[in-house]
């Protein structure tokens, strides 16, 4: 499968630091299951759809400090 047909998928983080104590979960989503990542975080202004079309596939959360404001 090329690179273009993969899901892409945004992983909110709480901290940077969460890339590298799960790159291991992360590689396995990039190389076998063909997802590209997308890395933002929590705080961020995140836009989930522009032009009535869904920028993501799948949304994955690792954000657990964050509280609702």
């Amino acid at each position: 499968m090329q690179k273009y047909d993969a899901t892409k998928t945004l992983v909110v983080l709480d901290n940077w630091a969460t890339i590298e104590t799960h790159s291991s979960m992360f590689n396995y989503l990039e190389e076998q299951l063909n997802h590209r990542l997308v890395f933002e975080m929590a705080d961020s202004k995140i836009k989930f759809q522009e032009h009535d079309q869904y920028q993501f596939d799948n949304v994955i959360l690792m954000a657990p400090s964050v509280k609702e404001s």
